[in-house]
């Protein structure tokens, strides 16, 4: 037999009350233990290489918490590091929500994950619990890759089409890949220019993603077709961002400098949607397509873009030309 117990507003405050000073304390005791001289000392110490395990001991103790090493496999000092993260992991989900711990532990099994989750753990050792919260290091590098680029968009920031003389060959990119990746960032997003058009673009995506770090890449989209694409799922790319600002052609090309345009971006769009990419369409809002954001998301959705952004005109590099476009001088509603 079960029995229902209905709470007067008094006692429901009551209860709300309590449970918002719980999470306080909570929050304040992992404030003091793991933001403690003492604590970030030896979480420090495990940021160190492990050659036996050949990674940093927090990777590796990560890696035990979620599974994806053997506890009994790693070396003593790792084993301490594993036991010190489970510890923290454990009191950290209980003072921020209580997160599901099967659903962590299946999370930190990809790569990407852990590189950020040590990265969370890095920023305590070496900052402390603090508010805004400070990483380890960077979560993302965007990577102006090259300045080449086959369309002609009136607003482009970077005034991309040629290449520029000192752009980074192969080896002196890869040699950048390494630095970021030893430096801890956990994800590169390609852009430009258009980045499709370096033609080492696949081999340095698949050395970064190799190393264990999340690919994205910002693009034009017309470059793109079911080739292409599987060329950049073979190299690790699984984010996309692909700009198109408008349901209908004519303004999308007039936007872009090049006819014909907007009809290879929505095909680039529907195929990496259905070839599994996580993508990302961009909207560049100006006074001409404001009216059509709506339309846009709609669009978007039916394309099987999984976001819709929507980006303010910044009137420079390019953009210094029409910066009679802007929609920010007027408050203009969109619909």
């Amino acid at each position: 037999m079960s029995s229902k117990v209905r709470l007067d507003d008094d006692q429901k405050f009551s209860v709300n009350e309590a449970s918002k000073s719980s999470t306080y304390y909570t929050v304040l005791l992992f404030k003091s233990v793991v933001g403690n001289r003492i604590s970030r000392s030896v979480l420090k110490s495990f940021l160190t290489y492990c050659e036996k395990d050949e990674d940093t001991r927090l990777n590796t103790a990560i890696k035990v918490y979620a599974g994806a090493k053997s506890f009994k496999d790693v070396c003593f000092q790792c084993k301490l590091a594993s036991l010190l993260v489970k510890l923290i992991i454990k009191f950290g989900a209980k003072s921020f929500g209580g997160a599901n711990e099967s659903q962590l532990k299946e999370a930190l099994k990809d790569t990407p994950q852990v590189r950020g989750f040590a990265n969370i753990i890095k920023g305590l050792a070496e900052f402390g619990v603090r508010k805004p919260f400070v990483s380890g290091a960077p979560i993302l590098v965007v990577w102006d890759v090259t300045y080449t680029c086959n369309l002609k968009c009136k607003h482009c920031y970077a005034n991309a089409g040629i290449k520029l003389q000192n752009e980074l060959a192969t080896e002196e990119a890869k040699k950048a890949i390494d630095t970021f990746y030893k430096a801890g960032v956990v994800a590169i997003a390609w852009s430009g220019g258009e980045p499709l058009l370096r033609k080492d673009i696949f081999e340095l995506s698949k050395y970064a993603y190799d190393k264990g770090i999340y690919i994205a890449m910002a693009t034009n989209g017309t470059l793109i077709d079911e080739g292409i694409a599987q060329k950049l799922w073979d190299s690790g790319v699984r984010f996309l961002q692909i700009s198109l600002d408008s349901t209908d052609p004519a303004i999308h090309d007039e936007f872009r400098g090049v006819k014909g345009a907007w009809e290879k971006t929505v095909n680039a769009i529907k195929i990496t949607s259905k070839m599994g990419f996580f993508v990302n369409v961009a909207m560049t809002v100006t006074k001409f397509n404001l009216k059509d954001v709506k339309e846009m998301i709609d669009f978007s959705e039916q394309l099987g873009a999984k976001w819709f952004m929507v980006y303010n005109f910044v009137p420079t590099g390019r953009g210094r030309q029409i910066t009679e476009w802007t929609c920010l001088l007027k408050r203009e509603k969109p619909y």
